[in-house]
């Protein structure tokens, strides 16, 4: 559970799209900010995959991409009024030495902020079936929001995946809405 209010959260997934948006990928928040009441400061990582990592490296250095790790956590500290400690990892690393739950950033809408007592907003919901706002994940291996995380922890397609059987993949394209992961 974590220790952040709604409007934290909405700021923070917020001032995170951005950056998801730049680097063509998922921030997450991490860390005892993302799981305990009481944290020190707000853990965000954002995880490239090895070929991006190995080229923003290359291309800017090892020092730089420390330094913009640095900057985007000021970023999103003046944007969020929380303690932000921003990292930029390679994926295969970060999945290597951490194992804990990782909340994606900057995907959601308004709709994952309606709160629990949701009024229906489509054809054919009810208030009962209004516990998740639509295309957001429910967990139930039958969901079938667009964009989920399990496992490898980063949306995708089950193309894309070792594990296409499992659930918790954006649908390829041409099948529903367009993916774009």
């Amino acid at each position: 559970m974590s220790a952040f209010s709604p409007r934290q959260m909405f700021v923070l997934d917020e001032a995170c799209k951005p950056i998801a948006e730049a680097f063509d990928a998922t921030p997450y928040l991490v860390g005892t900010a993302a799981t305990r009441q009481e944290y020190r400061d707000v853990d965000v990582r954002l995880i490239l995959d090895d070929e991006t990592y190995t080229r923003l490296t290359a291309v800017v250095g090892p020092q730089l991409v420390a330094f913009l790790g640095l900057a985007i956590g000021e970023y999103l500290a003046q944007r969020t009024g929380m303690p932000i400690d921003f990292q930029v990892q390679q994926q295969t690393a970060a999945n290597a030495l951490h194992c804990g739950a990782r909340n994606p950033l900057g995907l959601r809408t308004l709709d994952n902020y309606r709160g629990d007592a949701r009024v229906p907003v489509g054809e054919g919901e009810s208030a009962e079936s209004g516990l998740f706002a639509p295309g957001e994940c429910t967990g139930a291996s039958d969901c079938d929001a667009l964009v989920h995380v399990h496992g490898c922890y980063r949306p995708h397609r089950a193309d894309q995946c070792d594990s296409p059987e499992e659930y918790g993949h954006i649908p390829p394209v041409g099948e529903g809405e367009q993916g774009n992961g």
